[in-house]
């Protein structure tokens, strides 16, 4: 398990799912979608949240940008899965704090 956790950190640090400008770059880009889509279900909940909501909420760009790519569709089943193992309270404090248009989350869910 040392090794493996020491190779999710090291993605985790590139990822930085914190800093969204980057997140969204990351997510426009096939090796970025690729990249979030292997590593998402090995992340702590906090940043898969993050992920979550940066992605729902640049979802219009990023289905824009994927149109030579056609990656997006792959990130279907690993968000489900994604969303179905967070904390909803979680996720709904991580969309508070990161959006202003808080009705659209119950869109989703």
């Amino acid at each position: 398990f040392g090794q493996e956790a020491k190779k999710t950190a090291e993605l985790v640090s590139f990822i930085k799912p914190s800093e969204k400008v980057r997140l969204v770059s990351l997510l426009s880009i096939r090796k970025g979608k690729r990249l979030v889509q292997r590593t998402l279900p090995f992340l702590n909940q906090e940043d898969a949240a993050e992920i979550l909501v940066c992605f729902f909420n640049n979802l219009a760009l990023l289905i824009k940008r994927d149109v030579d790519d056609d990656v997006l569709h792959e990130l279907y089943d690993v968000l489900a899965n994604t969303i179905n193992t967070l904390d909803l309270e979680k996720v709904k404090l991580t969309w508070k704090e990161n959006t202003t248009n808080f009705l659209a989350f119950f869109a989703i869910f």
